[in-house]
């Protein structure tokens, strides 16, 4: 990590991009801004204010709510509680929402303690349970507890320390220690991300999400009105449904800071949601999906949709061969946003052609039976969708570079091919300079040299170019990298034999 990337303290180690604007100064800013109806906004950036220009008030601190959903969850609720009520941060509350327990859970929990709420509804799924307590918690801050899990004492305090170093971040989560097992997994197999590298959520949780699972949900503490803004937890999924919400937190522009200590305990038992290999494999396409559809529809989120093809092509049987409703519908709604995509490109400044490229990418290579699911499903849908595509504009790179998610190769795959197109596009009049901010951007990538090469020898010709080339693969002392070379260079030669789209002039 960078020194401009890392945020640490003495007694609390955070790991976080910083901001640029002071704590006070950044919630002024924001109350300011808030629309006079937007009283969960300012509700939230006024509590903070409070506290800041107040620290050594116990009174000036903003209220937070820890939110339990439970279900049939009397063999865990009472330690659950308990590690709440034990938090050091104060004010504090605890909203215990039961989910149609077949004892209430009002009678098992009565008189504990009068920071402590029972609400009951009908089952309805943990999302609705969530939701409910979403909407029924006080405090303008939410942290997420499920009821067979447990919380550091420290766990709020820490990341309220975390929210008030880092003000514009609202979404702080710390690494979790496993405990149990169930007949699927074990605590011992865990192996929890280095915070701070380049998958971790505090650099792009969107990029994150769209790769794996950011951090478990009783580890996070985070704003109330971001949560209800994104419209809380989908009810209509069973499973899978914290991995939607946090891709509709990401897709928001969500900013996220890490504590770097275990503050929670999640406990693997028998009878555990996760249990379910099944259902969750069905609700994880369809929350891939899902979240596809709405990257596709979004032209500022082009760049991540190389990012999801490895959680979409991993269940690619399912996808493609299930005669589920469900999963039929999303199908054609991803095929819909697909042929939307010059339209939607077109209103926004930008081509479509990159987003096409990422989705290519999501039926080549890998094992055959792949390749057949999702040809079957995007190979068609896209090609129409090239013959409308515009050419990509020096507007396209500087969007795409600009997000943090474009340093990782898998957000790259789609520059690839790009740059492809516009080397071996007779009209094409690739700028050296551009050519150059590319290889700048790739230090250290095994494409690099191979792009140096192209750049020097681009004003030649596409073809010349190829064609000298070959010296300087020939001369490579590593094995690896010429195979490497020797396969871009026949993907250069299949591209010679299709029609690319036009070179835009803008990079003429």
């Amino acid at each position: 990590m960078g020194d401009q990337y890392e945020v640490a303290a003495d007694q609390c180690e955070i790991v976080g991009r910083p901001c640029a604007i002071p704590a006070i100064e950044w919630h002024r800013n924001r109350l300011a801004g808030c629309a006079p109806d937007d009283a969960l906004r300012r509700e939230y950036h006024a509590a903070w204010l409070r506290w800041l220009e107040h620290p050594d008030e116990p009174g000036a601190r903003p209220l937070v709510s820890v939110v339990i959903p439970a279900w049939e969850a009397e063999a865990f609720i009472a330690e659950s509680l308990r590690s709440a009520l034990a938090q050091t941060w104060s004010p504090l509350e605890v909203v215990v929402v039961d989910d149609g327990s077949t004892i209430p859970l009002a009678r098992t929990l009565a008189g504990s303690d009068p920071r402590v709420r029972v609400l009951r509804q009908d089952n309805g799924g943990v999302a609705s349970a969530r939701n409910l307590g979403l909407r029924a918690a006080r405090g303008p801050l939410v942290h997420m507890l499920d009821a067979d899990d447990s919380l550091h004492p420290e766990a709020v305090a820490a990341k309220m320390e975390a929210l008030r170093r880092v003000p514009d971040a609202e979404v702080a989560f710390s690494p979790r220690k496993m405990i149990g097992e169930n007949a699927f997994k074990r605590a011992e197999d865990y192996e929890p991300r280095a915070l701070g590298a380049e998958d971790c959520p505090t650099r792009d949780l969107l990029g994150t999400v769209v790769r794996h699972y950011p951090f478990h949900t009783s580890a996070t503490l985070l704003a109330r009105p971001l949560a209800l803004e994104v419209g809380g937890l989908d009810e209509s999924l069973e499973r899978v449904e914290d991995t939607r919400f946090w891709f509709q937190l990401g897709a928001a522009g969500a900013k996220a800071v890490a504590v770097d200590r275990p503050l929670s305990v999640r406990r693997l038992h028998a009878g555990g949601l996760t249990e379910d290999v099944a259902k969750m494999e069905y609700y994880k396409v369809v929350v891939a999906l899902m979240n596809l559809r709405d990257l596709l529809r979004t032209p500022a989120l082009w760049p991540y949709v190389a990012g999801l093809r490895g959680r979409v092509k991993g269940r690619a049987a399912i996808l493609a061969n299930t005669d589920d409703g469900r999963i039929a519908t999303l199908r054609a709604e991803v095929v819909a946003a697909i042929a939307a995509l010059a339209a939607r490109g077109a209103a926004s400044g930008r081509s479509s052609g990159p987003c096409l490229a990422a989705l290519e990418g999501y039926w080549r290579g890998g094992a055959a039976d792949t390749r057949e699911a999702f040809e079957g499903i995007l190979a068609e849908p896209v090609a129409k969708a090239w013959s409308d595509a515009a050419a990509p504009s020096r507007a396209d790179l500087e969007a795409h570079l600009a997000l943090p998610a474009a340093r990782t190769r898998p957000s790259l795959a789609w520059l690839y091919a790009w740059v492809d197109r516009q080397l071996v596009s007779p009209a094409a009049q690739v700028r050296l300079g551009d050519l150059r901010r590319l290889t700048e951007h790739w230090r250290g990538h095994p494409y690099r040299e191979r792009w140096d090469s192209l750049a020097r020898l681009a004003p030649l010709g596409h073809r010349l170019a190829l064609r000298l080339e070959r010296p300087a693969l020939g001369a490579s002392r590593r094995v690896g990298r010429l195979r490497m070379r020797l396969r871009i260079r026949s993907r250069l030669r299949g591209l010679l034999r299709r029609e690319p789209p036009e070179a835009s002039s803008e990079l003429d």
